[in-house]
């Protein structure tokens, strides 16, 4: 698939885990970082995203997975492994948020595999 910009984009399954304090941005206004796991466990950052300016249809919410186009890793400026360019446009959220019953139950099978210390 390809964006509004010609970049190729790769439709991924994402669970939102993190979604920061909205920071102005000149250029889309307002701005959150957003990032979760996709389906096969990387961690995957999300920017720009403009979430207030969403539609409703496109809003979602902590410990919810959405659908959304991906450009490719390193794109642009953002060199890091983990960051990708979404397509606005294409964020699908899908049911609703895992809630955090039973400590975190639901939510722990999903998070504790994953890598979770840096390394220098």
């Amino acid at each position: 698939m390809t964006d509004t910009t010609g970049e190729t984009t790769t439709r991924t399954r994402v669970l939102i885990t993190v979604m920061t304090y909205p920071h102005p941005s000149e250029k889309y206004d307002e701005l959150i970082c957003t990032a979760g796991i996709t389906e096969s466990g990387e961690w995957v950052r999300l920017y720009p995203i403009d979430y207030r300016y969403r539609s409703e249809e496109q809003k979602f919410h902590k410990y919810q997975w959405i659908e959304v186009d991906l450009g490719p890793k390193g794109a642009g400026n953002d060199r890091r492994k983990e960051s990708r360019r979404p397509d606005l446009d294409s964020i699908v959220p899908i049911g609703e948020p895992i809630p955090p019953a039973r400590g975190w139950a639901a939510r722990r099978v999903l998070i504790d595999p994953l890598p979770h210390h840096t390394h220098k």
